[in-house]
C-alpha cells in the first residue's frame, strides 16, 4: 500500500462513522444503576456483578447520563466499513440484570444497540465522560487537559 493511502486511511474511516440522516432510536428510561466497562481491561465486566468502582448507583448521575443519551436519539446508523470500538461502554440496567441498552463513548462517536453509531463532537464526548465520572487517565485516545 502506498503512503498517500495510509495516511488518507484515518479520514476514510472517520467519514464511515458519519451519522447522515441515519435513524431515531427509543427512549431509555433512568436505569436503576449503570455499570462502566473500559475496553481492553483484562479485569472488566461485561456483565453483572461489576465491582463497586465500575458501578454508578447514584440517581443523580443515572438520570443526568439517561437526559444526555435521550438527547441524542437521532442520526444513528452502521457504518459501512464497520462498526468503531468505543473505549468506554456505559450498560443502563434495571432490576439486577435486566440490561436496557449499552451506550459507548469513542473518540467521536457514540454507539447504542448493535453498532448503531453516531457520530459526536468532542464537547459532547467530553461531556459524556465527565457526567459518567470516567477516569480520563484510562483512554487511550484522549490527552488529559486538551479538551
Amino acid at each position: 500500500m502506498n503512503r498517500r493511502a495510509l495516511l488518507a486511511l484515518p479520514a476514510i474511516l472517520t467519514a464511515s462513522c458519519a451519522s447522515v440522516g441515519g435513524k431515531t432510536l427509543p427512549e431509555v428510561p433512568t436505569p436503576d444503576w449503570i455499570g462502566v466497562r473500559y475496553t481492553g481491561d483484562p479485569n472488566a465486566a461485561y456483565a453483572p456483578p461489576f465491582d463497586r468502582a465500575n458501578r454508578i448507583d447514584d440517581l443523580a448521575t443515572r438520570q443526568a447520563l439517561a437526559d444526555f443519551v435521550n438527547a441524542r436519539r437521532d442520526r444513528f446508523s452502521v457504518p459501512w466499513a464497520g462498526a468503531p470500538i468505543p473505549e468506554v461502554t456505559l450498560y443502563f440496567y434495571r432490576g439486577d440484570k435486566d440490561l436496557m441498552i449499552g451506550f459507548g463513548i469513542g473518540a467521536s462517536f457514540f454507539q447504542r444497540a448493535i453498532f448503531e453509531t453516531r457520530q459526536a463532537s468532542r464537547a459532547e464526548v467530553m461531556e459524556a465522560l465527565r457526567l459518567a465520572r470516567i477516569d480520563l487517565a484510562r483512554l487511550k485516545w484522549i490527552k488529559v487537559g486538551a479538551g
